[in-house]
């Protein structure tokens, strides 16, 4: 269990970057955010920090590969993950060499973390690529399920992963400061600095979806207050900061989750 001033001591991070982080509305990436992500997991990696990251924007990359679909089924959506997919670790893969490291690919669905034999061979893969100083990228496999897909864009599956892999933190990277009461648009919302289990945060304005994504704040909460009962420390915060991870993690930046006093065995 750590806080926002015990972080200098973390040791293991799950860092999430949402579809509206590192790709544009057309489907291209944006280039100068991937490679700060890059950079900042280069910088951890060399501090000792084992980083895990859960990268959406496979379908918003596959996209413009398929014929238009104003409906966008789950079907085509899925189809658009299988193209944009292998596009978007490739691209992870060539920044990672070109800073002396290398990276691979985890593809994961809701299932595996309910089956005991399928959650310890992925535990056991990611440990030995951790103990190999290899950056594992983690998304969900989009053609075989769809959870993700259709309404939480990796966010209840980053959580999923920062509690199987006992992590210290979680940092889901957005398109806003973090937590609002209301939606960031109204002139009137406060930003919410802090959340934990014990506020009341039901009746905040959480419904917003961003045009690239899937996940809204509500989904990105409920990921952080599941994280938080395992004793996990949980950080929302903006794309925009520069270092764009390292930022949140040392200042206070952002809307911080405080772990549950009373953790949950994992």
């Amino acid at each position: 269990m750590l806080f926002r001033n015990e972080l200098k001591f973390l040791k293991r991070l799950v860092v999430k970057v949402g579809s509206n982080v590192i790709t544009n509305t057309d489907g291209s990436y944006d280039l100068p955010k991937l490679e700060g992500l890059v950079k900042d997991i280069y910088e951890l990696r060399s501090a000792g920090v084992e980083v895990l990251l859960v990268s959406s924007g496979a379908v918003n990359v596959g996209r413009p590969f398929l014929r238009q679909n104003p409906k966008e089924s789950i079907e085509y959506r899925q189809a658009a993950s299988s193209i944009g997919q292998p596009k978007l670790m490739q691209k992870y893969c060539e920044l990672f060499h070109a800073s002396g490291i290398s990276c691979s690919q985890v593809l994961l669905t809701h299932d595996d973390f309910k089956s005991s034999t399928r959650r310890v061979n992925a535990i056991n893969t990611i440990e030995v690529l951790f103990d190999n100083n290899i950056v594992p990228i983690l998304n969900e496999n989009d053609t075989v399920s769809y959870e993700e897909i259709a309404l939480g864009d990796n966010d209840q599956l980053a959580s999923k992963a920062a509690i199987m892999l006992k992590a210290q933190a979680l940092l889901i990277i957005t398109s806003t400061d973090g937590l609002y009461d209301k939606h960031p648009g109204n002139p009137e919302a406060k930003f919410i600095k802090e959340g934990s289990l014990g506020h009341n945060l039901s009746s905040f304005e959480m419904d917003q979806i961003d045009p690239v994504g899937t996940g809204g704040m509500q989904s990105k909460v409920e990921a952080m207050l599941e994280a938080t009962r395992y004793g996990i420390t949980g950080i929302i915060s903006s794309k925009d900061l520069v270092p764009m991870i390292l930022t949140p993690l040392s200042e206070e930046r952002g809307t911080l989750f405080t772990p549950s006093k009373t953790e949950v065995p994992s």
